[in-house]
């Protein structure tokens, strides 16, 4: 289920690019409004679904230090479990980019 997140939100990403030659310029909150996540993205980090909030900022295609750092900020502990589910998920969808 996340992996569809992750697909769909990298191909939204790249026709926007491609439409507007707009490379990495994007903020997290431009990503998630722009896929449509940004409720969805919000309710999770309320739920304390830390999976599928990763797994979002990792669809938008959002890098590592950036989802560690939009995770802290919203009260997330930074901790090696995360830090593994990070590094898995990205892992996981290195072959959609």
């Amino acid at each position: 289920m996340h992996n569809d997140y992750i697909e769909l939100t990298k191909n939204i990403f790249a026709l926007y690019q491609k439409l507007t030659r707009k490379h990495g310029a994007m903020t997290v909150n431009e990503r998630l409004w722009l896929s449509g996540y940004d409720d969805e993205y919000e309710a999770s980090i309320k739920e304390q679904n830390i999976s599928k909030s990763i797994s979002i900022l990792v669809g938008i295609d959002v890098d590592t230090p950036s989802i560690k750092e939009n995770l802290k900020r919203r009260g997330v502990a930074i901790t090696n479990e995360i830090e593994i589910m990070i590094n898995d998920l990205k892992l996981e969808t290195s072959h959609v980019k």
